[in-house]
C-alpha cells in the first residue's frame, strides 16, 4: 500500500513539475498541454490526447521565441547527440552484418545442391494475383506465416499460403 501511494505520489509530482503551456503552429492551430520535453529540434507536449511531438519547424516564430529553445550549439545537448547517434550507428552495422550473413547462407546452400531439372510443363507457378489473393506468405526455410502488412511478406524464400498454414509470425502475427 506504501509503495503505491509512492509510486502515485512520483507521479504525481512529475506532472506537476511540467510546465503548462499553449503552443501555437505555424497553421494557425493552438495545442494545450504541458511541456514535458524540449531540444533544438522539437518538444513534447503532454495533452489529452497523450504526448504530442512536435517538429520546431511547426512551431510559430512567437512559440519558438516564448519556449526558449535549447541551442543546437550547446555542449551538453551536442554531447548527448552523439551519444544517440553511435548507438544508432552500432544497431545498423548489427543489422547489416546480419543482411549480410543471411545474403551468404542461401547463396552456399544452393550452390551445395544443384536446382532440379523442371520442364516446360512443370513450372506453373502461382500468379502474382492468386500471391495476393491469399494474404499471407510462408517462409519454407521456418515455416513462419506472415500477413501481407509483414515487412517479410513476400520477400523471403517461400510460398502463398492459408490463414492457418505454419506458425504466425511473431511480428505481424501472422
Amino acid at each position: 500500500m506504501k509503495r503505491l501511494f509512492l509510486i502515485l505520489l512520483l507521479s504525481l509530482s512529475s506532472t506537476a513539475l511540467a510546465e503548462d503551456v499553449s503552443v501555437e503552429l505555424q497553421d494557425g492551430s493552438v495545442l494545450k498541454g504541458k511541456l514535458v520535453s524540449r531540444s533544438p529540434d522539437s518538444i513534447t507536449v503532454s495533452t489529452v490526447l497523450g504526448d504530442q511531438i512536435i517538429p520546431v519547424q511547426q512551431l510559430s516564430q512567437k512559440s519558438q521565441a516564448k519556449l526558449k529553445l535549447p541551442s543546437a550549439d550547446d555542449p551538453a545537448y551536442l554531447k548527448q547527440k552523439i551519444v544517440g547517434l553511435e548507438k544508432r550507428i552500432q544497431a545498423l552495422q548489427a543489422e547489416n552484418q546480419q543482411l549480410q550473413r543471411q545474403l551468404v547462407a542461401p547463396a552456399s546452400s544452393t550452390a551445395a545442391s544443384p536446382a532440379p531439372q523442371v520442364s516446360g510443363s512443370q513450372r506453373t507457378a502461382p500468379s502474382q494475383q492468386q500471391q495476393q489473393q491469399t494474404g499471407y506468405w510462408l517462409t519454407t526455410g521456418s515455416g513462419v506465416r506472415h500477413n501481407s502488412n509483414c515487412r517479410y511478406y513476400m520477400t523471403t524464400k517461400g510460398r502463398p499460403c492459408g490463414p492457418n498454414e505454419g506458425r504466425a509470425c511473431k511480428i505481424c502475427g501472422g
